[in-house]
């Protein structure tokens, strides 16, 4: 997997309920090394379902389909685990459990223009100190002076400084734990984000 600058810490479980015929915006707060390619990950999802359908960020498509047992394309494609993924199940509900390690820091790479951010996070948090997070290679340029737009998963649309709102007021988005968000950013740019008031671990 690729795995820059992650950071695991104790065991978790995390889950997702995909209602028949809904699209959901999803992100991973919980990392499986057993199970970190589309294929195999989405494949342990759990139901009498017919179909899988999957996009990720550059809106490549991915299916399953149970009578064939087929994946389409057959390539397997690594999780990243800093973007999200648009997952759909047809023909019934289904289930997907993630035992693994919790995700306490990771690296996120947004490239120029819209982008799926995952919230890689067992918790929920409002956007301010994520929004204030300095991107790499600056001491004074944030996350939120590169934001053109932040769309929440109900479609709710934030401006960032790039479109001319400069100061983020607080209240504005809250981070929920399995959320992905699309954000338009006006250059590609990398942030890290860690826990926040989080003990550091103490090393081996």
């Amino acid at each position: 997997i690729d795995d820059a600058g992650l950071e695991l810490g104790p065991v978790n479980t995390q889950s997702f309920t995909f209602i028949n015929g809904q699209w959901n915006l999803i992100s991973f707060n919980t990392l499986d090394y057993t199970k970190t390619t589309i294929q195999t990950l989405f494949g342990s999802i759990s139901g009498s379902f017919s179909k899988i359908i999957i996009f990720d960020q550059a809106y490549n498509k991915y299916t399953y389909e149970t009578n064939t047992t087929t994946w389409t394309p057959s390539i397997d494609e690594s999780i990243h685990y800093d973007s999200g993924y648009y997952v759909k199940v047809l023909g019934s509900n289904g289930i997907l459990t993630v035992n693994g390690n919790k995700i306490e820091g990771i690296k996120i790479d947004l490239t120029q223009g819209f982008n799926f951010m995952g919230w890689p996070f067992i918790y929920d948090e409002e956007g301010n100190n994520t929004f204030a997070t300095l991107i790499e290679g600056s001491n004074t340029v944030t996350l939120w002076d590169k934001i053109n737009q932040i769309f929440t998963p109900s479609g709710a649309a934030l401006s960032g400084a790039a479109d001319g709102n400069l100061v983020y007021s607080p209240g504005g988005i809250t981070f929920k734990a399995n959320s992905s968000y699309i954000v338009k950013v006006s250059e590609g740019i990398v942030i890290y984000l860690g826990e926040f008031d989080e003990p550091e671990p103490e090393p081996e």
